[in-house]
């Protein structure tokens, strides 16, 4: 029982993780965008 309960942690933490990364991929990609806009004339 309690590894089962572990391994299903496991697996919300690593999806939640990944969640966060995805997300401050998509923003950080934004950034850049906004930030090449604003260098090139």
């Amino acid at each position: 029982m309690r590894t089962a309960v572990r391994t299903s942690l496991r697996r919300v933490n690593s999806g939640v993780v990944s969640k966060q990364i995805k997300q401050l991929a998509s923003r950080s990609r934004e950034a850049g965008v906004r930030l090449l806009a604003i260098a090139v004339p």
